[in-house]
């Protein structure tokens, strides 16, 4: 889980101890392949509720702060595309309601900031 809010966070891989180096950012075309594993981190069942609600905040982060047609965006969208598919997937990944009343409420603004421009 730490790895997977570090990289959506922008560090791929941190920085060794004692090192002056800053670490390796995360990589644009890379986000599609953290998001799947935050996927998978949600619906395994050993994750406990407030570690799934890190993740949860981190992709709500990288949701924020990136543009409309940006390849995170992209990944963002789909993520929560799966996730929002079924009451069965929602439960599977435990995600809040409060949560999923958020993303919802995005999905309006995305539409209206696509316009009719391919996403």
């Amino acid at each position: 889980v730490d790895y997977l809010v570090n990289a959506l966070g922008g560090v791929v891989l941190p920085p060794h101890a004692g090192s002056l180096d800053e670490g390796i950012a995360t990589p644009t075309d890379a986000y599609p392949v953290i998001l799947e594993g935050v996927e998978l981190a949600l619906k395994v069942g050993h994750v406990d509720p407030h570690r799934k609600q890190v993740l949860l905040d981190a992709v709500g982060v990288v949701w924020s702060s990136s543009a409309t047609r940006s390849a995170e965006r992209k990944a963002c969208a789909a993520l929560v595309a799966r996730l929002l598919a079924s009451p069965d997937e929602v439960a599977a990944a435990g995600v809040p309601a409060e949560t999923c009343d958020q993303w919802l409420r995005c999905i309006p603004r995305l539409l209206w900031e696509l316009r009719s421009h391919d996403f």
